[in-house]
């Protein structure tokens, strides 16, 4: 018997079925089978920006509200967390909604908007070239891909822990066996060395827990709670 997958990343598993009405779905219709990486994110700007840390960033932007703009598919990891950087930190920066971030980091490059919250994998190349500024990264601990870059906390912003991630789901009454077949071998295969190199290459990180629903449930509220303080709707 065939089965289908669902391979669930952020956006469209928590953030979402929270925005939109129209969503029928939320993550308690699904059968969990991995956490498949941690997608850390990483706050890059346009060499236009003088700021040289995390601290001289924020003076700079506060300094002349309105003038700076960031990057981020409606309701994706980049655009939510651009709006919670601009309610902790009292700024004004204006979103620019963008489909893809390969095109956002783009644009960072030339100059046509100031900044983005980009996956590494996306930004790593333009960052290594010089092409733009790193000013940090999410996630507890600095990201291997990108050992000089300082956490948000270490560089002195909290409260920010909102991340990206991907999940491997299974539809929802999927049997017992299936699933467990499933979990030992997504497990076996995330073990591999080489998937290991090529997730470490794309600055994919291993998640440090399986229990998939905790996490889910975890992320859900986090981004609910962030979404439905800054009023964000896709309506």
């Amino acid at each position: 018997m065939a089965y289908t997958l669902y391979v669930g990343y952020t956006s469209e598993t928590v953030i979402v079925p929270q925005l939109a009405k129209g969503i029928k779905y939320s993550v308690d219709d699904f059968e969990p089978i991995a956490v498949t990486g941690l997608v850390p994110l990483v706050l890059i700007t346009s060499k236009n920006i003088r700021a040289g840390n995390l601290r001289e960033l924020i003076e700079e932007l506060r300094a002349q509200p309105g003038k700076f703009t960031y990057g981020g598919g409606i309701a994706s990891p980049p655009h939510v967390m651009g709006a919670w950087f601009n309610r902790l930190n009292n700024l004004n920066v204006t979103h620019v909604p963008y489909r893809g971030g390969g095109q956002a980091v783009a644009d960072v490059v030339g100059g046509h908007i100031d900044l983005f919250f980009a996956g590494l994998a996306a930004a790593k190349g333009a960052i290594d070239s010089g092409a733009v500024k790193a000013f940090a990264v999410t996630g507890d601990v600095r990201s291997s891909a990108l050992p000089k870059v300082p956490t948000f906390k270490e560089a002195g912003v909290k409260d920010f822990e909102l991340a990206s991630w991907n999940v491997l789901l299974a539809p929802k009454g999927t049997p017992a066996d299936v699933l467990a077949l499933l979990r030992r071998e997504t497990m076996l295969a995330l073990a591999d060395p080489k998937v290991r190199e090529l997730y470490a290459a794309q600055g994919v990180e291993a998640s440090q827990t399986q229990d998939v629903k905790a996490f889910l449930a975890k992320e859900r509220d986090d981004y609910g709670r962030v979404v439905r303080d800054l009023g964000i709707t896709m309506e």
